[in-house]
Formats: C-alpha cells, sequence, structure tokens
C-alpha cells in the first residue's frame, strides 16, 4: 500500500491509474514495485513520449491550434449573422440592383418624350455608369 502510494506520487498519478498502468504492462506492479521505481518511471516516460509522438508533436500542436482558432472565428460570424449584424453579398447585391434599377427607370422614363441628342448622351451615361 505504501509502494503504491509512493509510486503514484513520484509519478503524479492516483492509484487507480497506476493500477490502470500496471495492467498495460508500463508499471512494475505487486511485490516488485518497490525495487523497481526507476524500472517504472523509465516505462511511463516512454509511455508519455509514445503518446506526444502519436499526436504529431509541435506541428501537429500548431495545426490544431490554428484549427481551433479557424472554427472560432467561423462561430463569431455565423453568431454575428444570427444577431443580424451581417448579411448575405447576394442579399446586398440584389438590394441594389433593385433600388439602381429604379432610379435609372425614373431616370430615364420620360413619358414618351424623344430625347434630343444631349439626352441621349445622359441616357448612355447613367446607363453605362449604374449597370
Amino acid at each position: 500500500m505504501k509502494d503504491e502510494v509512493t509510486s503514484a506520487a513520484l509519478l503524479g498519478i492516483d492509484k487507480s491509474v497506476l493500477g490502470e498502468l500496471v495492467e498495460k504492462g508500463i508499471a512494475v506492479g505487486g511485490a516488485k514495485r518497490g525495487s523497481y521505481w526507476l524500472e517504472t518511471v523509465t516505462r511511463y516516460c516512454a509511455h508519455l513520449r509514445d503518446m506526444a509522438s502519436a499526436r504529431g508533436g509541435e506541428e501537429a500542436a500548431q495545426a490544431r491550434a490554428r484549427l481551433g482558432q479557424a472554427q472560432a472565428a467561423l462561430a463569431e460570424a455565423k453568431a454575428a449573422q444570427l444577431r443580424s449584424e451581417l448579411v448575405e453579398t447576394d442579399a446586398v447585391e440584389k438590394l441594389w440592383t433593385s433600388k439602381l434599377r429604379a432610379f435609372r427607370n425614373r431616370i430615364l422614363g420620360r413619358g414618351g418624350v424623344r430625347l434630343t441628342h444631349d439626352q441621349a448622351l445622359v441616357d448612355c451615361a447613367v446607363h453605362c455608369s449604374v449597370v
């Protein structure tokens, strides 16, 4: 019992985790535990290194951090859209297109009056700048 508590404290884990490590063959168990602390620590450190390398090391950690930042930005954008702080570009384009067409039609709608040469130039300039 004392050896279990001491081994767990040495590794910075609790007794149940130490028991799991013994079952996996990472830590030395039973009566041998007291005399094989160095072996247990060595195996546990090797186990931690293996777990760290399985995660991909520093590059994978940076990739996970970038992914987390991108997901946070996406969630922020969705929340802003739900609060109506953001609108889709298609909606803005449709609104402005309809407003400018109405404006152009109001300017060009002369009620059947025939356009003079100057009015035709103005019509062309307005049409080209609006469309």
